[in-house]
This record gives structure tokens, sequence and C-alpha cells, in this order.
């Protein structure tokens, strides 16, 4: 594995510690340096995205993305701006996830930066706990019947905020499933991009994209999908 290789690892999941990542982090010193640059980077974005801002802060935000680029996901620009206040980091979120106007270049833009470097670490099962844990973030939880075919999980940056990113086995093959919990789809729609076919699901919670290869049934993971993630129940 070169260093390049190495550091596309490094940004599909900064934690990974498969054997063959382990090896080339320990062949070099410029390998364990990106690591641990790369595990840094995740604290702090994790800590900057879970850190609560001020409401007059974020009303100030949106009223300036208002003026200066109207669209239809204000609050993307506002997470971002916030980001950089908070941590300094939106730039490196700006580069790698553009600046999307819908769900559609949302997911297109989403692929290109990490599609291919998940399907490669999605290699075994996905611990289930950390699925849980995940999904539990998001006030979902999901039934064996889903968590036994998630490879891989990750928090990603949604167009309102945050989701989750999964490499699911169907069977045909992997397909990634971007769960947005706070973004409203049109349940069934499809478009094309770069050999593959992109699937939008509403559930109860927000909705999803199923993206696939083109020539890969992706329709029976809507069935999976509406079946297997459900509300948790909040305490009162």
């Amino acid at each position: 594995m070169n260093f390049s290789e190495f550091k596309a690892l490094l940004g599909a999941d900064p934690w990974n510690r498969d054997p063959e990542t382990l090896r080339a982090r320990n062949a070099a010193p410029e390998f364990e340096q990106a690591a641990q640059e790369a595990e840094a980077f995740e604290r702090k974005l994790q800590g900057a995205i879970d850190a609560p801002l001020p409401d007059s802060l974020v009303e100030n935000l949106l009223q300036l993305d208002a003026r200066d680029k109207p669209g239809r996901f204000p609050r993307w620009f506002a997470m971002a701006a916030s980001v950089t206040l908070v941590a300094g980091i939106s730039a490196m979120l700006w580069l790698q996830m553009r600046q999307p106007q819908d769900v559609q270049q949302y997911v297109q833009y989403h692929l290109a930066h990490d599609g291919e470097a998940l399907l490669g670490r999605a290699t075994g099962a996905a611990d289930r706990t950390e699925v849980q844990r995940i999904l539990a973030g998001f006030g979902v939880g999901a039934e064996p019947a889903l968590v036994e075919q998630i490879r891989l999980i990750k928090i990603c940056p949604t167009p309102d905020g945050r989701g989750a990113h999964m490499v699911v086995d169907m069977g045909s093959g992997p397909v990634h499933v971007i769960f947005m919990p706070e973004t409203p789809v049109e349940d069934g729609e499809e478009f094309l991009f770069d050999g593959h076919l992109t699937h939008l699901l509403k559930l109860a919670r927000g909705g999803a994209a199923v993206v696939g290869r083109a020539d890969q049934p992706i329709g029976d993971i809507d069935r999976v999908l509406r079946n297997s993630l459900y509300p948790l129940q909040t305490k009162t």
C-alpha cells in the first residue's frame, strides 16, 4: 500500500484497524503521522458538530446565507460556517462536499468523495453495537434483519445536518445507504450517474438514498429499510 492509498483509507475511516492498514501505518513515520492527524481531525470534527451553538449565531448565519446564496438547503451553509467558528475546519468539508443544491447533487458529490474507498473497507460484518450506537444518535434503532447485512457504518454530513453512511450487503453485491434523518426526499425517485442507480426512499424520519450499480437490483432494500428502521422511544 502506497502513501496515497493509505491516506484515502484514512479519509474513509480514520479509526481503521484492519491488519493491512496497521502494517502500512507502522511502515514509516509519515504513515503514523498521517494516521494521528486523521484521528485528531475526526475528534475535532465530531466535537465541532456536537457543540451547541447560540441561537443568535445560527440565525445570523442563515440570514447571511439567504442574502448571498439562496437555495434549497440554507442549513448546510450555516453548519459549515459554524464549524469554522468552532474549530476552523469547514474548509475541508467545503472542498469535500462542495455546494449541493439538491439531494441528487449531494449524493453525487458524496459518492465521488469516498464511495469507492468505503466499498474497499466493507470487507466484513460491521460491529452490531457500533451500528446501533450510531443510529441511536439519530433517534432510531435497527432490527437484526438490517444490522446483519451492514458491512460498514459511519457518521457523515448530509444536506441538513448529519446522517449515517452504510454499506449494506444485498446478496447481489454491496450498496450504499445514506440515511438522512432531517432531509425530506421524494419517495421512489430514481436517477443515474456514473453507472450508478440511486433510489430515494421516504422513511418515518427523513429519508435515505440507496446507491448501487446501474445493473444491480436495489428495490428489495426498500422493504428492509422500511421494516427495520424504527424510532426509539424517548423517556418523558
